[in-house]
């Protein structure tokens, strides 16, 4: 009767002690007890993972979300979440020597790159949008801040449309640059109601012929 040197995993469970080699999915169990793989890392201790088939209160089956570290994992699972791929908009430095000197570029290079005339406004859920570009029937190209929430996980870019935004900002809204790149550099200020109202009539009847 030797005491085991440490706690067994869960029943089923078969935690493995290194990490998967490269292109193997990275398969965690959550704090509640499912399995999860690995899609991406994040910043700030947040991971892009797809769920099992077993629907709970943390997701529905096969639900992609986006989980954080501690809370979201079941503990003595560091080293398989290190392995995971980093997100593709957080360039590792390789030690490349980047021109910007910036040395401590992962937490400042959390954020893609912004075109010319973003704005920033906030949204329903209080969080910092950057507004990318402005589309068609009120939507807009944003991405969100660090601070993930149920809105969205650290520096996602999605689309949100004007009732997502916190009240009162449809001026600053109608600032941000039009999805068509051609207008950008020749565009007034706020887009010429006439410019605005032909370019719609244009786009209306390419969608109406058959």
């Amino acid at each position: 009767g030797r005491k085991p040197d440490a706690p067994a995993a869960p029943v089923g469970v078969v935690l493995p002690l290194s990490a998967p080699p490269s292109g193997v999915p990275i398969r965690v169990r959550t704090a509640g007890g499912r399995e999860a793989i690995v899609l991406e890392k994040m910043q700030r201790g947040w991971f892009r993972v797809e769920l099992d088939q077993n629907a709970n209160d943390e997701g529905g089956a096969g639900e992609r979300k986006s989980m954080r570290r501690p809370h979201g994992f079941a503990p003595g699972q560091d080293h398989l979440l290190d392995a995971a791929p980093q997100a593709a908009f957080v360039p590792k430095p390789k030690g490349s020597g980047s021109s910007k000197g910036r040395k401590s570029s992962v937490q400042q290079s959390g954020p893609g790159p912004v075109p010319v005339g973003a704005v920033q406004a906030i949204t329903a859920g209080g969080r910092v949008a950057t507004i990318l570009e402005r589309k068609q029937r009120g939507w807009f190209a944003v991405e969100l801040d660090g601070n993930a929430n149920d809105e969205g996980g650290a520096f996602e870019r999605k689309s949100m449309r004007r009732p997502m935004f916190a009240p009162g900002q449809d001026e600053l809204l109608n600032r941000a640059p039009e999805s068509a790149p051609s207008q950008q550099s020749k565009r007034p200020q706020a887009g010429a109601p006439e410019e605005r109202a032909a370019r719609r009539q244009k786009g209306d009847a390419s969608s109406s012929s058959p």
